[in-house]
């Protein structure tokens, strides 16, 4: 019951935010340059509250309604030589896709749905997970078992991007050096040499404020990545820092208006507060 109100109240306060946004946005004709981050994305709902977890029918309608709308999809590389040469204005709305922890539902049937509109995403993985019957961090099998290599090699063959979610998933701000190193290199070295491409990007696990500092970014940048995916809520602005780049986190919830309002902006001040809380 308190989760229900508190989620109410966090909606309310979203929305009035969202008139806001529209509002300031409409008259300052500002850009809109968001990067949507997805998890698992199963055929039909588990019933399970699982947050992560978004149904192939609310991606593919999601992908609709931002091809309707007249939104870009941006390919990786495109969105950081934007960031870097602060090229906004060319770009009023545009979206990055991209997936985290790589579930086999995301060859099953996301692959599927960006082939059909010719979109092409981003994938994160944990490169020492694939293959395993579940993922180490997940209680129980609810989510689905990990890619394989052969499924990665496939989703790269399509010309979507492979990016590292590190080894195993571990939070990097809570392990030594030594552990660090290898979750950063050593990841990017096993997914290059399997793919026979260069991994650019990394996205930190759970990707929270606290999950992640300046060493760790600087780790990144001296293991060669050019980019770093956070999971705070936030868009893509002259100010964003290349290695601190935020998300938009898309659960099962995010449907008709509530996805409108976060692709706005308008709960972005929610991971603001739990900082600060």
């Amino acid at each position: 019951m308190k989760k229900a109100i508190k989620d109410a109240f966090v909606d309310i306060i979203s929305f009035i935010n969202y008139i806001f946004i529209v509002t300031i946005n409409f008259i300052r004709k500002k850009s809109i340059i968001r990067v949507l981050v997805y998890h698992s994305i199963p055929t039909s709902d588990s019933g399970d509250n699982i947050d992560m977890e978004v149904p192939s029918v609310i991606l593919e309608g999601q992908i609709d309604y931002l091809s309707r709308k007249g939104f870009k999809f941006l390919e990786a590389d495109n969105l950081i030589k934007i960031t870097e040469s602060k090229t906004f204005s060319d770009n009023k709305k545009a979206v990055l896709i991209t997936f985290d922890d790589g579930f086999y539902n995301n060859y099953l049937n996301a692959v599927r749905i960006l082939d059909r509109n010719k979109i092409k995403a981003l994938f994160f993985i944990a490169a020492e997970e694939l293959g395993k019957g579940s993922f180490s961090w997940l209680p129980g099998n609810n989510y689905g078992r990990p890619l394989n290599w052969q499924e990665v090699k496939e989703i790269s063959a399509r010309g979507h991007l492979i990016g590292s979610h590190t080894l195993n998933h571990k939070c990097l701000s809570k392990i030594d050096r030594d552990d660090l190193k290898k979750e950063i290199f050593e990841s990017k070295k096993i997914i290059e040499k399997n793919i026979q491409k260069e991994v650019k990007y990394i996205s930190y696990p759970f990707g929270f404020y606290d999950s992640f500092n300046e060493k760790i970014k600087n780790l990144c940048k001296e293991a060669g990545y050019k980019a770093a995916f956070s999971n705070i809520l936030g868009d893509v602005n002259k100010n964003s820092d290349l290695y601190e780049l935020r998300r938009v986190r898309i659960s099962k919830k995010d449907k008709g208006l509530r996805f409108i309002m976060k692709l706005a902006g308008a709960y972005d001040w929610v991971d603001s507060i739990k900082r600060i809380v």
